[in-house]
């Protein structure tokens, strides 16, 4: 009985140090393949005005999310990158002290492992990640998948078989003779 007060007692100091948060916090993530998006495309300074890379998600987010929870978020809208041997690059961009947009590395995780690493249980509020910034999220591994079908959609057919062209491979065309 004396030590579930203690525990109670402690806990509730633990808890009374720490921000008392009400709700979560939008949380934008943007997500490109083959690499982090450039500082630069989050609009880094005053004159390039307001601007951000493609490929938005939103989510709702705890200070205590952490990265692996966010993962398994992103695998369930792009559930492409469950494949083996793809991971995810999460870096936060976040200003500077001067006004400019800062990127910075915070972990790599593998979307479909099953043993625990470090980089899995690290949270928003461990990584410092306040309210306004962003997530940058590189999917290394493989490529755009809208990309791959756009350049397979355009890739031409072989010499035997031209689109229109009903012939047999080894036929020839016939010409008539004009007269």
């Amino acid at each position: 009985s004396r030590s579930l007060r203690t525990k109670a007692t402690m806990a509730a100091a633990a808890e009374q140090q720490q921000p008392f948060v009400r709700c979560p916090m939008l949380v934008r993530v943007f997500v490109r393949y083959g690499g982090h998006n450039d500082v630069a495309a989050y609009g880094s300074t005053p004159a390039a005005g307001v601007s951000f890379p493609a490929n938005e998600m939103q989510f709702y987010l705890w200070g205590k999310t952490t990265l692996r929870e966010i993962t398994d978020l992103i695998s369930e809208q792009r559930p492409e990158v469950r494949r083996p041997r793809v991971q995810l690059s999460f870096a936060v961009v976040y200003p500077d002290k001067l006004g400019r947009q800062t990127m910075k590395e915070v972990g790599k995780l593998s979307t479909n492992e099953t043993r625990t690493i470090p980089s899995d249980q690290r949270t928003l509020n461990g990584l410092r990640f306040e309210a306004g910034d962003y997530l940058d999220v590189a999917i290394l591994g493989m490529e755009d998948p809208e990309l791959r079908q756009r350049r397979l959609s355009r890739r031409p057919l072989d010499d035997d078989h031209h689109e229109g062209d009903h012939r047999r491979p080894n036929e020839r065309p016939t010409t008539t003779a004009a007269t």
